[in-house]
């Protein structure tokens, strides 16, 4: 039987999520020639977004530019963060091969799922509501993958499927980090860039996290219910049936006890550290290399303790970053359109753009208006903090009837849900490949909970100008 890969993406999906991105590549570049190039006047180095320069003057950016922009990027602002997302997930994808080959996660997964499976649906919806807890107060999201083949595994030992650790997971994070009620890099960050307080409108918020909650839920369990019914509609059912199988080659009851003290010593070292950290304003923005860091110490020591020897370790951790390769091709090819055009200057006309755009519309029309450019931001910027410091920068010019609370209630609907729905995102696509899932299957299966939430953000931000302060 063919060994599980921690992510595993096949040939055909493999050239055709590069063909995609190659292609929204090349529509960037295209667009830096037909949109009119402008730039922000600099104030002490940082940009004054009253202050538009028209640049006609500048050219679009060279076609052998954006052809080398997945490298080029890693020299540029954002080059940083993109290096340590990518040894990041080098280093986890590494360490969990480890912990799958040594059959520390088999052997863990087995005994908390005989332990818990009894209510395994209340289970997974308990799972969903902390990750979206994580999500809504810490700001957890691509911090939250080292934590999708663990849950990925336990749901398998429970008997449901690996669609539904994803879902459970990176999906329920992905809706709190959207649904935020304190989140650092958006209801934090985005407060304090438009001058108003945290706790301004933090009770609105937290029905917004009830709602979404319940919209999560009611997903989860239609799909629960459709795999009780019949294992064979998951989308992933082929994949889980090789992971099905690693939970049974389980290694003898001495070796085991040791193996799962080892295996739950690491993860949660790792969790700790997740959690620590994120609760630190200072050490917030070194959350990645630190969970990094105890995880490449953590399976070395493992190796030794575990009595998983030095060479099967090597070997499995080289194997996982092998495996996780394409997945860095996938953030560097993601991460290049917003590249291609800050290059290009073309960000800065369109970001001139949304005042004439709200000019003299209703107060709810004018909501929506804003919504929907900052989606078409985010696609572009996948970036929280930084589409945050480039957003709130516009939305604190703006003269609009709407109080600076709803503001940025605004731009927490248009950042996050689309982090699971745009091809941009490279979480998206790591997430995907764990699970073994093409992006076309995952948008036909989600479509029902992307409809929700369409409704749902609809309805919330209509009632949140119904209650805002401001007429």
């Amino acid at each position: 039987m063919k060994k599980s890969k921690v992510i595993d993406i096949s040939k055909a999906t493999f050239i055709s999520v590069c063909v995609i991105l190659l292609a929204l590549i090349g529509l960037s570049v295209l667009l830096t020639y037909l949109v009119p190039r402008g730039e922000f006047a600099l104030a002490d180095g940082v940009p004054d977004y009253r202050s538009y320069i028209s640049r006609p003057d500048l050219s679009g950016i060279p076609v052998w530019k954006g052809l080398l922009a997945p490298f080029l990027i890693l020299g540029s602002g954002d080059g940083l963060s993109l290096i340590m997302l990518s040894v990041f997930l080098l280093i986890v994808s590494g360490s969990f091969q480890v912990l799958i080959d040594s059959h520390g996660i088999s052997r863990l997964v087995s005994g908390l799922a005989g332990q818990l499976g009894k209510n395994r649906r209340a289970l997974v919806l308990v799972l969903a509501l902390v990750f979206m807890v994580f999500g809504s107060f810490f700001g957890l999201f691509e911090e939250t993958l080292p934590m999708v083949p663990l849950v990925l595994m336990f749901c398998l030992g429970v008997g449901y499927d690996g669609f539904t650790g994803f879902l459970v997971s990176v999906g329920s994070a992905c809706l709190g980090f959207a649904a935020g009620i304190t989140n650092p890099f958006t209801v934090v960050l985005a407060s304090g860039l438009i001058g108003t307080s945290v706790t301004s409108g933090i009770l609105f918020r937290c029905l917004v996290f009830a709602v979404m909650f319940g919209l999560d839920a009611a997903f989860l369990l239609r799909h629960l219910k459709r795999i009780e019914r019949d294992p064979r509609r998951s989308p992933t059912f082929e994949a889980d049936e090789r992971r099905r199988a690693e939970l049974q080659e389980l290694p003898k009851e001495a070796e085991s006890r040791r193996l799962t003290a080892c295996t739950l010593g690491l993860l949660f070292a790792a969790f700790a550290v997740t959690i620590l950290f994120s609760l630190s304003d200072a050490l917030r923005g070194y959350t990645v290399p630190a969970v990094a860091g105890v995880y490449l110490i953590g399976i070395l020591l493992f190796g030794v303790l575990s009595g998983y020897r030095p060479g099967p370790t090597f070997r499995s951790f080289g194997q996982g970053i092998v495996s996780a390769l394409p997945a860095i091709l996938f953030i560097l090819l993601a991460s290049s359109v917003k590249y291609i055009l800050t290059e290009g200057h073309v960000l800065a006309t369109i970001a001139h753009g949304i005042n004439g755009a709200v000019a003299g519309s209703s107060r709810l029309a004018i909501v929506y208006i804003l919504l929907g450019i900052i989606l078409v931001l985010e696609f572009f910027i996948s970036s929280s903090t930084a589409k945050a410091i480039f957003v709130m920068g516009i939305l604190s010019c703006l003269t609009v009837p709407l109080s600076r609370p709803l503001l940025v209630l605004i731009y927490l609907f248009g950042d996050g849900y689309t982090n699971l729905f745009f091809p941009t995102s490279p979480v998206l696509w790591i997430g995907l490949s764990m699970i073994g899932m093409s992006y076309g299957k995952w948008l036909k299966k989600s479509a029902p909970l992307w409809s929700g939430i369409l409704v749902l953000t609809a309805a919330l931000l209509a009632l949140a100008v119904l209650l805002d302060p401001i007429r």
